[in-house]
């Protein structure tokens, strides 16, 4: 039986790299000079990019880890670092993801730039809306790369690279699978202030342990972007 472990080493000893052909979106972020560089979303079954997602993304987290330990911060400065990275999600395996999520209810979204993953969103569809009768799509896992969060080691790589891959999600569910505008998901409670500051709604009664159940309501998500 073919393992994580053996598609993982696979893909490292014959150096397989990513396909470039088939982008769903294009468009262009800044990066931390202000100068504007394209993107391209790739959307499916993809274990390569997510493959990189977990090599590239884990090897920062590590890189991050030791820059902190190397400060010598005070407990007090270490505790108010802690608390600002963003490092819940990195236990993360997005290779067992792609592999265990690949039937027609899912949808694999990569952000790349330079050939690399700046983002990577799993939804499912269709969900029902727990504000109207209408199908949304639900947000399994959403991310950026490490390195385009806020972190003591260097300025961020690339703004809004979150955003965009979740609005992209929006219109591949809108214009392709015929949803309507709206979407929901269980937030990591880091992120619980961006959720709330674009308008998604907590609904108690669909929260599960320490993570909130949120929603956007069709017209706060046209608004989301740009329709309204």
């Amino acid at each position: 039986m073919t393992t994580i472990a053996d598609i993982r080493e696979m893909i490292t000893i014959n150096n397989i790299k990513p396909e470039t052909g088939n982008i769903l979106f294009q468009d262009s972020l800044q990066n931390s000079n202000s100068e504007e560089q394209t993107y391209h979303v790739y959307n499916g079954f993809d274990p390569i990019r997510a493959n990189l997602c977990d090599s590239l993304w884990g090897a920062f987290n590590l890189k991050l880890i030791a820059f902190i330990k190397s400060q010598n911060y005070t407990q007090e400065d270490l505790e108010e670092v802690a608390n600002s990275i963003q490092i819940d999600d990195n236990h993360w395996d997005w290779l067992s993801k792609v592999c265990l999520h690949k039937s027609d209810e899912y949808g694999w979204f990569f952000l790349d730039i330079n050939e690399k993953p700046q983002a990577a969103c799993l939804i499912y569809h269709p969900k029902k809306s727990a504000i109207d009768a209408g199908d949304i799509f639900y947000i399994e896992y959403v991310a950026v790369a490490p390195w385009n969060r806020n972190n003591p080691m260097e300025e961020k790589q690339f703004k809004g690279a979150g955003s965009e891959i979740i609005k992209c999600a929006i219109q591949y569910a809108t214009e392709s699978l015929g949803l309507r505008h709206g979407f929901s998901l269980h937030a990591l409670p880091r992120a619980e202030g961006y959720y709330e500051k674009i308008g998604m709604t907590i609904f108690d009664a669909l929260s599960k342990d320490t993570m909130k159940y949120y929603e956007m309501s069709e017209e706060n998500t046209q608004k989301y972007i740009g329709v309204l």
